[in-house]
């Protein structure tokens, strides 16, 4: 073991009380759980066998992994899936989107020695796999003390970690090497992972999974969309321009009701705008702000007849719709991007054939958006008045093209998920 790898493992142990003191206060749902604990129904469902255990931090890993999940379950393999989580939203999504496909869901365990000894003895891996920047060296050395192959899938490497890594090059050379298997989104992360020095014999370019995950979950939700329309009263016989700006944060709010104010100005139809807050408890602050550039309701007070007038702002309060809205949108901006937060995923708007506005900022999801801005299938703003001018010209039609490119890259690099059962499926003793 080497000497960071050592020293990360001694930390961890010395600061175990002081880590479970802060995180029972914090991490009260599945506090055994996060503990290495289980309940008597949960492990009863895997006793005498043995788990492929797939690791997704929150929403967006579990949609990642969601079609690779089906996948593997319906082609042969060895024993349950178990599935854990570090949030809350994560779990919902696990229990919504795999549901029959997995064993069950739990909690993720600390990544302190003796816990992680714990989630092993229960869960009783036979592989773990974890998604795109899941990377625990505890569990990674307890699951190498005991014979189990690890992988990465769909890995990816921001800018962000990149910047990181002129300082802590050799630790995360050193954390990556523990991995059986690495299973890179596209040549740059698999190109990033190599500058750290970890093993090209270990790395694979497979695709995104989150493709394969927005192209399924694209067929669940279309099914909805016309009831949406009619709540949101976009089905007027005079027409309806409409712009989603998904997983807004602090100082966002502001800059998107200006632009729908500006752009009010200057064209004939009605606008609406709609706000969903990557937090939904900020929802009555937003509301507070939207006020201020017209009529507001809350998406879960809004029914076709609840007022007399439409509103110009809805502000989304409830989770897991933002999806389908952006399935009503004329044009979207991704949230996250106008502040320094790494901003949000392009592909989701786009495989509605949506236009995608999207701010400096969007280390995140650097590559893809890099791909979508050379397309013309997205576009950077920088405030209001860019976003009210590229409104305009998705309201003049403008911006067909740019929404067509988007659409069809989606659909064009499909397969991942496949790809990944094939290069993992080798690595699960007993598999077919």
């Amino acid at each position: 073991m080497s000497l960071a790898l050592s020293a990360y493992r001694v930390a961890s142990r010395l600061a175990s009380p002081i880590i479970k003191m802060r995180l029972r206060r914090s991490d009260k749902v599945g506090f055994d759980e996060r503990r290495g604990e289980y309940s008597r129904d949960k492990t009863d469902k895997i006793s005498g066998g043995r788990t492929l255990w797939l690791h997704a931090v929150s929403v967006g890993e579990v949609n990642a992994a969601s079609p690779f999940v089906r996948l593997a379950a319906g082609s042969g393999c060895p024993g349950a899936i178990v599935v854990s989580t570090v949030t809350r939203t994560g779990a919902a999504a696990a229990e919504a989107l795999m549901g029959s496909d997995i064993a069950f869901h739990v909690y993720a365990p600390w990544d302190i020695p003796h816990v992680v000894s714990a989630a092993c003895d229960a869960l009783k891996p036979s592989a773990y796999i974890t998604v795109e920047t899941e990377v625990w060296p505890n569990i990674l050395m307890e699951m190498r003390r005991r014979g189990v192959p690890t992988v990465l899938m769909n890995a990816r490497i921001s800018d962000r970690t990149m910047r990181r890594a002129r300082f802590f090059k050799t630790a995360l050379r050193e954390a990556y090497e523990l991995f059986d298997c690495v299973l890179a989104r596209g040549e740059e992360d698999a190109g990033r992972l190599r500058t750290f020095g970890v093993d090209s014999g270990k790395i694979s370019v497979s695709g995104d999974c989150k493709i394969d995950a927005i192209i399924q979950r694209r067929e669940r939700a279309s099914e909805k969309i016309p009831d949406l329309r009619r709540r949101l009263r976009l089905d007027a016989p005079d027409g309806v321009s409409c712009l989603v700006a998904g997983s807004t944060h602090e100082g966002e709010d502001e800059i998107v009701t200006a632009a729908l104010s500006e752009f009010k100005r200057s064209v004939s139809r009605r606008a609406l705008l709609i706000i969903a807050p990557r937090h939904p408890e900020r929802a009555d602050r937003v509301a507070a702000i939207a006020r201020r550039a017209g009529r507001v309701a809350m998406y879960s007070e809004l029914t076709p007849d609840c007022c007399d007038e439409p509103p110009d702002i809805v502000v989304v309060d409830v989770m897991g719709i933002l999806y389908e809205m952006y399935g009503t949108a004329d044009i979207v901006f991704v949230g996250g991007s106008l502040v320094p937060l790494g901003g949000q995923n392009v592909l989701e708007p786009a495989s509605w054939g949506a236009p995608v506005l999207h701010g400096p900022d969007m280390d995140d999801f650097a590559a893809p958006t890099a791909e979508f801005d050379r397309i013309g299938a997205a576009h950077c703003v920088k405030n209001a008045g860019d976003i009210a001018e590229m409104w305009r010209m998705a309201e003049h039609g403008d911006l067909k093209l740019s929404a067509a490119a988007g659409t069809d890259y989606i659909f064009s690099r499909s397969g991942a998920a496949k790809r990944s059962w094939e290069l993992i499926r080798p690595l699960i003793g007993g598999a077919g």
